[in-house]
């Protein structure tokens, strides 16, 4: 990554991933990326969650990768799982 904040990085990346997806015929809705913890703590194994539009004030899914992972390529990995859910508003 460079100097850039993490969530600047990763909001810069969704908008390089929109394409790979519209080729295969989804739409990435608007989405917020920050980094923190899933709903199961630090201590859990999720590496990621995607919260459906109803879960917050702005409409939009809201995607939260943790803070520990280490390279920009397990950032991506994680972010492109999480916006499959945001694709279909975390409904699978």
């Amino acid at each position: 990554m460079t100097n850039k904040l993490r969530e600047e990085w990763l909001m810069e990346a969704v908008e390089q991933i929109k394409p790979i997806f519209e080729r295969v015929g989804y739409q990435i809705p608007p989405v917020k990326v920050s980094i923190g913890f899933p709903s199961t703590g630090s201590k859990g194994r999720h590496l990621g969650q995607c919260w459906s539009t109803n879960s917050s004030e702005d409409g939009l899914n809201q995607i939260f990768l943790v803070p520990h992972l280490e390279t920009p390529i397990e950032y991506l990995d994680t972010l492109v799982h999480e916006l499959v859910h945001a694709v279909d508003n975390c409904s699978s």
